[in-house]
C-alpha cells in the first residue's frame, strides 16, 4: 500500500509523529522539530514538511523514530495499541525496525531486503509461467493443425461423393 494514496493515514502518521514530539515535555530539546529531527539523523525541515502534511514519513524515518523512542510501530501507522513498544511486538516486526540503521549503514533501507526477496521470487513465477505459456502455444498449433486436417478429411468424402453423383 501506497501512503501517498491515503491521505487520511499520513494525517493520523502526522499527528502521532506530534504526540511523540511534544510529550517529551518542552525542557527537552528534543521536542523541538529541530531537536526531534537531528535525534533521528534527519533534517529539521523534513519534520516540519512532514507535521505540515507535505510529503510522507517514508520508512526510514519511521524506524527511526521507533527505534530511537520505543514507539510501536504498529500505534504509529495504525494507532492501535499502546504507544511505546511492548514485548509483545513480533521478533519479525521488531527485525524490521530495530535493524534499519544497520541496514542503513549498509547502503539500503529496513524494507529493501524483503522488497527483493519478493521480487526474486515474482522473477522466478514470471519464468516458470513464460515457460508454461509456450508448451501451451505449442500444443495449441499441434491440436491446430489435427482439427485442420481432419476438417480436411471430412471434406474429402464430401467431395469425393458429390463427385460420384454427378
Amino acid at each position: 500500500m501506497n501512503l501517498a494514496d491515503r491521505p487520511e493515514m499520513v494525517r493520523d502518521i502526522v499527528e502521532r509523529l506530534k504526540i511523540i514530539r511534544t510529550s517529551l515535555g518542552k525542557n527537552d530539546p528534543r521536542s523541538t522539530q529541530e531537536g526531534f529531527a537531528q535525534s533521528v539523523h534527519f533534517h529539521r525541515n523534513t519534520v516540519g514538511r512532514y507535521e505540515r502534511g507535505i510529503g510522507v514519513p517514508d520508512i526510514e524515518f519511521c524506524a527511526n523514530v521507533c527505534t530511537i523512542y520505543g514507539v510501536s510501530p504498529i500505534w504509529l501507522y495504525l494507532g492501535f495499541g499502546d504507544m511505546q513498544a511492548t514485548a509483545s511486538i513480533d521478533k519479525a516486526e521488531k527485525a524490521i525496525f530495530l535493524d534499519s540503521e544497520r541496514q542503513k549503514n549498509q547502503g539500503y533501507c529496513s524494507g529493501c531486503a524483503a522488497l527483493e526477496r519478493a521480487l526474486d521470487k515474482e522473477r522466478l513465477e514470471r519464468q516458470a509461467l513464460a515457460t508454461e505459456n509456450k508448451d501451451l502455444n505449442f500444443m495449441v498449433g499441434k491440436l491446430e493443425a489435427q482439427v485442420e486436417a481432419m476438417e480436411k478429411r471430412e471434406e474429402r468424402p464430401e467431395a469425393d461423393s458429390e463427385a460420384k453423383s454427378a
